[in-house]
C-alpha cells in the first residue's frame, strides 16, 4: 500500500489547525496508520489540540507490536481514549489552552483489513476497485448528523443546518469520551480518503469520487481535492490522507 497526506490553510484563515501522519509500522509488516486531526479553540489551542493529538497516537502505535495487532480496532479504541486524557489534562494544566479541543479520525490498514476509529466530524471514505462505489465509513459526531440519524430532518437538511459544525463529540474538551470504531476488508486498487471538514464540507461525495477515480497518482489526486475546495471558498483549513492498496511505498507528509 501507498499514502500522502496533504495539508493547505485555505483562503481565508490565518493559522492551520489541522494536523495530521501517514507512516508504516516498523516492526509489524504491511501495517500503515494514518491520522486526520482538526483542532478547535482558535490559534494557539487548536493547533495545541490537533498536533498533540497525533503525536500522542504516534508515540503510542510505536510502542505497539505483534501482540496489539491480533487487535487493531480494540487497540484504536484504548489509545484514543488515552489521547483523550493525555489533551484534557494539558488543556486543564495551561490556561491559555482551556476548552480546546480536536477531531481525530484515525485508520490503521494491513493487507486485508482497515481499521477506523473517529471521534467527532474528519471522515473517512472507501472507494471499492470492484464496484466503483465510493461511501463514506465513519459517523459524523455533530449535532446536525445526530438529528438526521434520529430521522428529525432530511439529509439535504442536514448539510444546511446552522448547527452543522456544532460538535458532539471532540478529544480533549471532556474527561473521557468515546470512540467510534470499525473494521472493513479491502483489496488491492481500493483506495481511502481520510479529510477534515475543510474538504468535505466544501467539495460533493460525488466530486471527490470522481476525482479519486480519474486521477492515478495519490498527489495529483489530492491535490485536486485542495484545489476544488478552494475553488469552492477555501473558508477552513483543507487536510486529506489518501491511502491506496497495492503496492509498499513510503509514507508521505506534505505541506
Amino acid at each position: 500500500m501507498n499514502g500522502l497526506f496533504l495539508t493547505d490553510i485555505g483562503k481565508v484563515r490565518r493559522y492551520n489547525e489541522d494536523a495530521g501522519a501517514f507512516f508504516f509500522h516498523d516492526r509489524v509488516e504491511d501495517t500503515a496508520l494514518a491520522i486526520a486531526a482538526d483542532g478547535m479553540g482558535g490559534h494557539q489551542a487548536g493547533d495545541v489540540a490537533s498536533r498533540m493529538s497525533v503525536d500522542l497516537l504516534s508515540e503510542f502505535w510505536a510502542e505497539a507490536g505483534e501482540e496489539e495487532a491480533k487487535d487493531w480496532g480494540g487497540w484504536l479504541e484504548a489509545n484514543l481514549a488515552k489521547v483523550n486524557t493525555g489533551v484534557y489534562t494539558h488543556g486543564q494544566s495551561h490556561p491559555e489552552l482551556q476548552g480546546m479541543g480536536t477531531t481525530v479520525a484515525a485508520v490503521i490498514c494491513t493487507e486485508s483489513k482497515f481499521f477506523v476509529g473517529n471521534i467527532g466530524d474528519s471522515r473517512v471514505y472507501h472507494l471499492n476497485s470492484s464496484t466503483g462505489e465510493f461511501k463514506q465509513v465513519t459517523k459524523d459526531h455533530s449535532v446536525a448528523a445526530e438529528l438526521f440519524r434520529a430521522g428529525q430532518i432530511s439529509e439535504t437538511e442536514a448539510d444546511h443546518h446552522p448547527r452543522k459544525h456544532m460538535l458532539t463529540k471532540a478529544v480533549g474538551t471532556n474527561p473521557s469520551v468515546a470512540s467510534d470504531v470499525f473494521e472493513f476488508g479491502w483489496t488491492k486498487g481500493d483506495k481511502l480518503l481520510i479529510c477534515t471538514d475543510g474538504l468535505s464540507n466544501k467539495v460533493s461525495d460525488e466530486s471527490l469520487a470522481r476525482i479519486m477515480i480519474g486521477h492515478t497518482l495519490l498527489a495529483s489526486a489530492g491535490q485536486a481535492m485542495i484545489g476544488e475546495a478552494n475553488h469552492m471558498g477555501g473558508e477552513d483549513n483543507i487536510s486529506l490522507i489518501l491511502v491506496e492498496h497495492g503496492h509498499k511505498g513510503g509514507g508521505i507528509s506534505a505541506s
